[in-house]
């Protein structure tokens, strides 16, 4: 079931967020301390003013399984899904509940993704394509995007 990330959900957030990202990534302390501060202004920002940002939880046996956060509806900031999880369509099914209102709301047409090198191939299933950019994301991300016409 997919509904609202709410306030009340951010422990519950972090921890999915925490538990994807440790399960895919290998990271340094510090580059771990430094992505997940992130990790956590991003929820904070995108948990203050609802209506201008897109936060979707997906609840599986009455627990949190993945979390999205499409900031300004064209950022897609923050897509976990608890490593239980993985391969059960949460992922899918959050990115496709974030698509419609994102393509009626973002003011860029697209959306655009600091994808994990482990993720690239999901998001590509989903229509996102690479993109160039005048920097290099950290943690070896790669820029895609996807374009709403």
């Amino acid at each position: 079931m997919i509904e609202p990330l709410i306030t009340a959900d951010l422990d519950d957030a972090l921890r999915v967020s925490h538990a994807a990202i440790l399960g895919t990534q290998t990271l340094t302390a510090e580059e771990w301390a430094e992505l997940a501060e992130h990790i956590a202004q991003n929820f904070a920002l995108g948990l203050a003013d609802p209506d201008a940002h897109l936060a979707l939880k997906s609840v599986r046996q009455g627990k949190l399984a993945g979390v999205i956060l499409v900031k300004q509806f064209w950022n897609l900031a923050v897509l976990y899904v608890d490593p239980q999880w993985h391969g059960q369509g949460v992922g899918s099914e959050l990115l496709l509940h974030a698509l419609a209102p994102c393509a009626d709301q973002s003011p860029r047409g697209h959306i655009r993704t600091n994808s994990s090198s482990t993720a690239v191939g999901f998001y590509t299933r989903h229509g996102f394509t690479d993109f160039a950019v005048e920097f290099a994301p950290p943690y070896g991300c790669v820029p895609l995007i996807y374009h709403f016409d």
